[in-house]
């Protein structure tokens, strides 16, 4: 216990193939990093994989601060969680930085990298403390990267930082199958929010949610979902809601997209307890806003939102048709 950490990084590791924890049959078997001035864990490489290590807490649970980033990833085709139960990284308590960076503006990218089935900033359960992280993940120059199935709470608590639950500067994202923003209880959820919104993503190509593999988004200090870019496609997500329609809203819009060009897909998502549910800014050719339920749940369950279910501004060929809008304080839809 305490903090006996390095004036550098914990683990400094430069080149290819490498790993760095591991799980045996379900079991965690990586490292505990924690207390390190510079963060937890950097790389320069490609091909490295880092399973199941627990940063910013010792093995007997006490949390301990590192001043830096959880990770620091420069390089490609890096896994940073994996498929495997047990392979997760847990990161806390990086609260001068990110749980998770991938490159830096201005100079090193990271592309084609995995982050996966990683807890930043707590787990999920009903009788948890909380630990914060900066941002969640941080993308500041990266494309192709995928964000899957992750748990990310509690970013931005302490010392003013960001507070983004996810934040990509980066073309042809995945973002899909993450839990950001509130933990599950046994009979209830409850918001752990993020400061900020909780996805904020600006480039192009971009995928937000899918059908089968939908973000659950809530409980977050600002917006939701914010989109910013050219062909988007938002589908198939939780905002504001649970997935058994249990209200814990974000304290600003549910989904926020400003559509430059392209195709723009809205489709399929549950968006409740927001301020507005769905802000469309400039929609271009958009002929694909279909199939959401705003305000109201596909069981008939009421999760009006404060102000506008759908509002559109200065849009262009668009349609908007075969959502179920209902039970928002305002009007359902509004054209600018």
């Amino acid at each position: 216990t305490g903090d006996r950490g390095n004036v550098g990084y914990g683990i400094n590791a430069v080149g290819n193939n490498n790993q760095i924890g591991d799980f045996i049959n379900t079991l965690k078997a990586g490292n505990f990093i924690a207390g390190n001035d510079l963060g937890s864990i950097r790389s320069d490489g490609d091909n490295n994989r880092f399973w199941a290590n627990t940063l910013g807490r010792g093995e007997t649970g006490s949390y301990i601060s590192s001043e830096e980033n959880g990770f620091m990833i420069f390089g490609d085709l890096n896994f940073i969680g994996g498929v495997n139960d047990g392979s997760g990284n847990e990161i806390y308590e990086h609260q001068a930085g990110n749980a998770i960076q991938l490159g830096e503006e201005g100079g090193d990218d990271a592309n084609n990298n995995l982050i996966l089935n990683n807890t930043i900033g707590g787990a999920s359960g009903p009788f948890l403390g909380t630990s914060s992280n900066g941002n969640g993940v941080y993308i500041e120059n990266g494309d192709t990267n995928s964000i899957n199935g992750n748990h990310i709470i509690n970013s931005g608590e302490l010392l003013s930082n960001q507070g983004y639950g996810i934040y990509v500067r980066g073309n042809d994202t995945n973002i899909t199958g993450n839990k950001i923003g509130f933990i599950d209880g046994l009979f209830t959820g409850s918001a752990q929010p993020n400061d900020l919104t909780g996805i904020n993503v600006k480039g192009d190509g971009n995928t937000i949610g899918t059908e089968l593999k939908p973000n659950f988004v809530s409980g977050n200090g600002f917006m939701g979902i914010y989109v910013e870019g050219s062909d988007i496609n938002v589908s198939g997500n939780y905002v504001g809601v649970t997935e058994s329609f249990e209200k814990i809203g974000n304290d600003g819009i549910g989904i926020n997209i400003l559509h430059n060009s392209g195709t723009l897909i809205v489709e399929n998502n549950i968006i409740g307890d927001n301020s507005s549910g769905l802000f469309l800014q400039h929609p271009l050719n958009s002929p694909n806003t279909r199939f959401n339920y705003i305000g109201v749940a596909p069981d008939g369950t009421n999760i009006g939102n404060t102000f506008y279910g759908v509002n559109v501004l200065h849009g262009t060929n668009i349609d908007v048709s075969f959502n179920s809008i209902a039970n928002n304080g305002l009007a359902g839809i509004t054209i600018e």
